[in-house]
C-alpha cells in the first residue's frame, strides 16, 4: 500500500514536468524518459 502510495505520489509530481516539457516540444520519448527517471528518484529516495 505505501508503494503505490508512492507511485501515485511521484506520478501526480510528475505531470506538471510533463506538461512543461510538451510545451516545450521536445521528443516524446524524452518526455516519458524523464518522468520515468523522476519518478523512480522520487520514489527510491523516501
Amino acid at each position: 500500500m505505501t508503494i503505490h502510495l508512492r507511485v501515485t505520489t511521484a506520478i501526480a509530481y510528475s505531470l506538471p514536468l510533463f506538461y512543461v516539457m510538451s510545451q516545450n516540444q521536445l521528443h516524446s520519448n524524452i518526455n516519458v524518459l524523464y518522468i520515468i527517471t523522476y519518478a523512480g528518484i522520487v520514489i527510491y529516495a523516501k
